[in-house]
């Protein structure tokens, strides 16, 4: 269901510009990448390395962590799009498996400092859980007896997932996981779909002035296609890739606060 059909209040005045998936997909590379830069690197800023700039230093942070917000958002969506419209379920699922465990060891060097943390898992693993979850309610709905039975199980599917997102450490916990189902649950009704995950999106940035729900602009502007993706696994490999490059510039620049 393409979520421009459906549109009211603010998001109805915007310029009509529409966005494909791949779109869509380097803005939420930009924020991720925006905001990382300013966890890993800018951060770790002296006033001895920023003279008078330092004051201002927290205030860019803020910013920039704040434009970074919308991305988790920005993946969830096109998660839920991509399981909606993929033709091949398991090798989606073997994909988001392969590269969460791939990235663990640049999450942990970038978020930690240590190669191997138990007590924080990257968002891949997120996404992971999420798409489970969605892959065991299509089973549910197609294979339940009664309307009872499917919203018994249903529910204890999800709060299952949420429970294992924020038991296992991953990153978002929970909340990245009811974002997931805001996403997916309503996903015939788009208007109800972008308000229910629009909620969600602002208190878990409620830190930021709600920021993250400022996704729902290019959300509602996607056009139901997949875009121009030459490299499928692109995306993929940047999430490691970056993380590696950014806690190596970080390790470079501040060998001993790093």
């Amino acid at each position: 269901m393409n979520s421009s059909n459906e549109k009211d209040g603010i998001l109805s005045r915007l310029p009509d510009a529409s966005l494909s998936g791949a779109q869509i997909k380097t803005i939420a590379m930009i924020s991720m990448t925006v905001d990382h830069i300013a966890a890993i690197i800018l951060s770790k800023l002296t006033p001895e390395m920023t003279g008078f700039l330092y004051p201002a230093i927290p205030w860019i942070i803020f910013f920039l962590r704040a434009v970074g917000r919308i991305a988790m958002p920005l993946y969830c969506f096109l998660l839920v799009e991509g399981f909606a419209h993929t033709r091949h379920l398991r090798r989606y699922i073997a994909s988001v498996a392969v590269f969460a465990v791939l990235s663990e060891i640049p999450f942990n060097l970038a978020s930690t400092g240590e190669l191997f943390f138990l007590y924080k898992n990257n968002t891949l693993f997120t996404l992971l859980i999420g798409l489970i979850f969605m892959s065991l309610d299509q089973r549910i709905l197609a294979n339940a007896e009664s309307p009872h039975q499917v919203y018994i199980l249903r529910m204890a599917v999800f709060t299952a997932a949420c429970l294992l997102a924020q038991f296992t450490f991953c990153d978002y916990g929970a909340v990245g996981i009811l974002l997931i189902g805001a996403f997916y649950i309503p996903y015939t009704a788009p208007a109800s779909r972008n308000q229910l995950a629009g909620v969600v999106m602002a208190i878990e940035s409620v830190q930021f002035l709600c920021s993250a729900a400022l996704a729902l602009i290019p959300i509602s502007r996607y056009d139901g296609t997949r875009g121009n993706i030459r490299h499928p696994y692109f995306f993929y490999c940047f999430y490691p890739a970056h993380l590696l490059a950014l806690t190596m510039i970080a390790r470079a620049l501040f060998p001993l606060s790093v």
